[in-house]
C-alpha cells in the first residue's frame, strides 16, 4: 500500500496530468474517499486528542457552572464532542471531494481544459486522492507547531531577556 501511496505522491507533483490519466473512470467514489480516510488517521487521532481535552475541559467547566445554578448546557454534550467530531469529519471529506470536484469540472469546462473522454466522475475522482495528499501534507505544519511546543516545554527557562541583551 505504501509504495503505492509514495508512487502517487510523486506523481503528484513530477507529472500531475500522468496522475489524471491513471484515475479510473468507470469505478465509484469509495476508493478515493477511502484513501482519503486512510491518510487522514494522523489528522483525526490529533484532531480528537484535541477535541478531547476540549470536551473534559468544558464538561468541567459546565459542571461547575451548574453547582453555582448558572443555566448552562449539560455536561454530557461536551463529552460527546470527540465522538460528533469522529463522524462529521469523514462526511465533510466525502461532501467535499464532491463540491471541489464540481468546481475544478466546472472551471476546467469554462476555461477548455477538459478532455473528452473524461467526465465529471473523472474529476471528482482525482479530487478525491488530491485532497487525501492535501490532508496528509497539511499534517506537516502541526508537526511542527507541536515540536515547537515540546521544545519550549522541555526548556521552560525564558531566554528572551538573555537574547534581547546580547
Amino acid at each position: 500500500f505504501w509504495p503505492r501511496v509514495w508512487a502517487m505522491f510523486s506523481a503528484l507533483f513530477r507529472a500531475p496530468m500522468e496522475l489524471a490519466e491513471r484515475v479510473p473512470v468507470t469505478r465509484g467514489f469509495s476508493a478515493p474517499w477511502r484513501f482519503q480516510l486512510v491518510l487522514s488517521i494522523p489528522l483525526f487521532l490529533l484532531m480528537l486528542v484535541i477535541v478531547g481535552i476540549f470536551g473534559v475541559l468544558m464538561t468541567v467547566v459546565s459542571l461547575q457552572a451548574t453547582r453555582h445554578g448558572a443555566g448552562e448546557p449539560p455536561a454530557w454534550l461536551f463529552a460527546l464532542m470527540p465522538l460528533v467530531y469522529l463522524v462529521i469529519l469523514p462526511l465533510m471529506q466525502f461532501l467535499n471531494m464532491f463540491i471541489i470536484g464540481a468546481l475544478s469540472h466546472g472551471s476546467l469546462w469554462l476555461w477548455g481544459g477538459l478532455k473528452e473522454s473524461r467526465g465529471l466522475h473523472a474529476s471528482i475522482r482525482l479530487t478525491g486522492y488530491f485532497l487525501a495528499f492535501f490532508m496528509l501534507v497539511g499534517f506537516i505544519p502541526l508537526i511542527g507547531s507541536l515540536a515547537a511546543l515540546a521544545g519550549r516545554a522541555a526548556d521552560p527557562a525564558d531566554r528572551t531577556a538573555a537574547w534581547a541583551s546580547a
